[in-house]
């Protein structure tokens, strides 16, 4: 059925790390099935805070592999452009970055996403947590996707939308321009589905333009969010984009003590 086995992560191998960031909304256990396509080939950890996530970064002694879900993108982005001689790879899924590229706020193909945030977080300063919360999962999974979300999960998105509208501040606060994103050096991924948001489709498609190291699958039939639930869908995907990038790495040790 599946066109890869679970390996056993406690039998790991001497690996750099894979470090995966959690959005806001979302939880470090939903990391466990694209973790375990990396078997003993990943030291895999998973975080939900962005402060403890780039101190694991910063110290990995051979440098790490960067994952991140949503609007946690921007902090994936922003250290491989700090710090990028110690980034092996970098898989973004579902980039939400729109609130750090304030320049292309008012293009017609992130204009949506650009209100939905300002709709967000209007509702969030009138703490109508809920009302921000149905808000936020609609425009990503679909009109009317809040009414069939099961109550305990809408009870835990209800705690985390205020975290996502602080997390879109802080882009909006240090944001990203054209040029300093060009500069990445490290191999990125993008994935997200076919039928996700028209403006993080339209994301994906400007990012491969600007970074000079990227590449990006769309993945048939799915929404925003639904490979981190479904992960047998692109958890070898990710395992052979990490893998293929150190080796890469692996042959490149002059270009690493030059930077």
């Amino acid at each position: 059925m599946f066109d890869f086995m679970i390996q056993n992560r406690e039998t790991q191998v001497a690996a750099a790390p894979v470090l995966f960031l959690s959005s806001a909304m979302g939880e470090t256990w939903e990391w466990n099935g694209i973790a375990d396509c990396l078997g003993p080939r990943g030291a895999c950890q998973m975080f939900d805070h962005p402060a403890d996530w780039a101190h694991a970064a910063f110290i990995a002694p051979d440098g790490a592999h960067l994952v991140a879900h949503g609007a946690a993108a921007y902090d994936a982005l922003r250290v491989a452009a700090g710090y990028g001689e110690m980034v092996r790879s970098v898989t973004l899924i579902d980039p939400d970055l729109i609130a750090g590229l304030p320049e292309l706020a008012a293009c017609l193909q992130f204009r949506r996403h650009a209100g939905m945030i300002r709709r967000v977080q209007t509702r969030v300063a009138e703490e109508d947590r809920v009302g921000a919360a149905e808000l936020a999962v609609d425009w990503w999974m679909g009109r009317g996707a809040w009414s069939r979300t099961a109550p305990e999960l809408r009870g835990r998105l209800e705690k985390a939308i205020a975290r996502l509208s602080a997390d879109w501040q802080r882009q909006a606060a240090a944001p990203f321009d054209l040029t300093e994103l060009s500069g990445i050096a490290a191999p990125v991924r993008v994935i997200t589905g076919r039928r996700a948001p028209s403006d993080t489709r339209a994301m994906t498609r400007l990012l491969k333009m600007v970074l000079p190291e990227l590449s990006a699958r769309f993945v048939k039939f799915a929404s925003a969010s639904a490979h981190l639930t479904d992960p047998h869908i692109v958890g070898p995907d990710v395992s052979n984009f990490i893998v293929s990038c150190d080796l890469a790495w692996q042959d490149q040790p002059e270009q690493r003590m030059a930077a």
